[in-house]
């Protein structure tokens, strides 16, 4: 679970620190991107006035540059989460430790345990959507799936404890 909770912080701090790059303006000069027919101004129109330049935001993406991949993974994400907290929870009602050393001091709060997962996780979807969002929608992809990979393994690993412990 530490090493869990080291690669949120790790995917976090990645996702923080990208940089986010506009599209680059046309070049509206060039008479071979204007076509062969443009006039001596450049690419003025008829009346001699320039368009307007083009310019692409890197915040402004809808939403369905995600795709549909990313949200499924995030749902998955906090289902995965939810059952680690639910089975932890009940694993330490039977008796079970806590053997993260980071969530050790809250195991014996349910309500702390539960606030602390909760916010974990919605900071962590937050940080990967900010990174899909910011044009790195592969590694965002890879990130979740990861994230997916490791939250499933914790969650199996508690069932297998409360299997042991009943």
């Amino acid at each position: 679970m530490a090493t869990r909770i080291g690669l949120i912080f790790l995917f976090g701090f990645f996702a923080c620190s990208t940089s986010s790059l506009a599209a680059p303006v046309e070049d509206r000069s060039d008479a071979t991107a204007c076509g062969a027919t443009s006039s001596p101004t450049g690419c003025a129109d008829d009346d001699g006035t320039l368009p307007p330049p083009l310019v692409v935001s890197a915040t402004a993406l809808p939403d369905e540059a995600r795709g549909r991949l990313l949200p499924t993974l995030y749902v998955s994400f906090a289902a995965l989460e939810v059952a680690d907290a639910y089975t932890t929870t009940v694993g330490l009602g039977h008796g079970a430790a806590e053997h993260n050393p980071v969530m050790a001091p809250a195991a014996g709060n349910t309500a702390a345990l539960w606030a602390i997962k909760g916010v974990a996780t919605f900071a962590s979807i937050y940080l990967i959507d900010k990174m899909s969002r910011d044009h790195h929608r592969v590694q965002a992809f890879v990130v979740m799936v990861v994230m997916n990979g490791i939250a499933a393994s914790v969650a199996a690993n508690n069932v297998s404890v409360l299997r042991r412990l009943r």
